[in-house]
């Protein structure tokens, strides 16, 4: 089974990742890591996770470098979610399908905005599920960002309020990049999992994929 999981940073992406690792065996691929690598001269240290690190150099749209980084953050997103793929293809090769490995791909939030030949290779290839949440679910999402952040691409009409303090515009425009990327999302996933439908902290990782499962049998 091949999986690509989508979806707005802090909605699970990892978690589920992780589960179907430990739990079920999935050979886990995350794309944030394999950009990571790719730029670990640049990223500065101190940080405990990587991912953390790799927010911090890219930065936000307060910060002048922004533009330019926002840039080389998604030409090694191409290349990392390419580097994903292969690793499905080779798997698609193993005639046994006893020996066959499972492998489920961590996929950036900004994947949508990756060029339509890459998209599309993902669909065909993978089962794409797009972990949802609600619009009133962002706030939650937000917080999380907050308290450890990971790396997001904005949307090109960030908006800043001289009015306002930045944290609150932060949290404005992270309420719109949510609005915006849920009609992205649902295009390329073939299966819409809500969060309201699996609890993280109870789901067990097989139960996860039965519920995926019952999403795409209702198709």
């Amino acid at each position: 089974m091949f999986i690509s999981l989508v979806g707005m940073s802090g909605s699970g992406k990892s978690w589920w990742g992780r589960k179907l690792r430990d739990e079920l065996g999935f050979k886990l691929i995350c794309c944030d890591d394999l950009i990571a690598e790719t730029l670990v001269q640049e990223l500065p240290t101190g940080y405990s996770k990587q991912t953390e690190a790799l927010a911090h150099w890219l930065g936000t749209p307060f910060d002048q470098r922004y533009a330019q980084r926002r840039a080389i953050y998604l030409h090694h997103e191409r290349e990392a979610l390419l580097h994903a793929l292969s690793e499905v293809d080779k798997s698609m090769a193993v005639e046994d399908l006893a020996r066959r490995p499972n492998i489920v791909i961590d996929t950036t939030g900004s994947v949508i905005y990756l060029d339509n030949e890459v998209l599309q290779k993902m669909q065909q290839l993978s089962l794409v599920v797009y972990l949802s949440l609600a619009e009133q679910e962002a706030g939650t999402l937000f917080r999380r960002y907050m308290k450890r952040p990971k790396p997001i691409i904005w949307q090109e009409n960030f908006r800043l309020d001289p009015n306002l303090p930045r944290h609150d515009i932060l949290f404005h425009n992270f309420a719109a990049l949510n609005r915006d990327r849920q009609e992205r999302y649902r295009w390329l996933a073939k299966v819409n999992v809500g969060l309201e439908e699996c609890n993280a902290d109870y789901m067990k990782a097989s139960e996860f994929i039965e519920k995926i499962n019952d999403h795409l049998y209702e198709k």
